[in-house]
């Protein structure tokens, strides 16, 4: 069974897809060990967003506010695994051009699809 879950944070489209059909070791979910690292790489991925976003917007939201706003969209207790440009991702947007971010409505490409639910 496949659920497709959009999410639109700013002008960003976040498609997320989950795939309880195949791998992993608990019919076809993944470990508890690997839900808890994705799990993990969802909130390092959120804690840089937000900070980019506080760099990048004046006047700045805190880094806790950034992070309660977010998780209403992305909710990381969902996140099954990453997608493979996930390490791509964060380093673009630690680096990412705040006139091109547009205060989150614009993201690198290779944070597509990068979290997965």
């Amino acid at each position: 069974m496949m659920r497709l879950v959009v999410t639109l944070l700013g002008g960003f489209l976040f498609v997320v897809i989950g795939c309880g059909s195949d791998g992993g070791t608990m019919g076809g979910l993944p470990s508890p060990a690997e839900r808890d690292a994705a799990r993990a790489k969802c909130e390092l991925f959120k804690s840089t967003f937000c900070g980019r976003l506080v760099q990048c917007v004046s006047p700045p939201p805190s880094q806790r506010e950034c992070l309660d706003a977010l998780s209403v969209s992305i909710d990381c207790t969902k996140t099954l695994a990453v997608g493979p440009s996930f390490n791509t991702c964060i380093s673009e947007l630690q680096t990412f051009s705040c006139a091109v971010f547009d205060g989150g409505n614009n993201m690198p490409a290779s944070c597509k699809m990068v979290l997965l639910q």
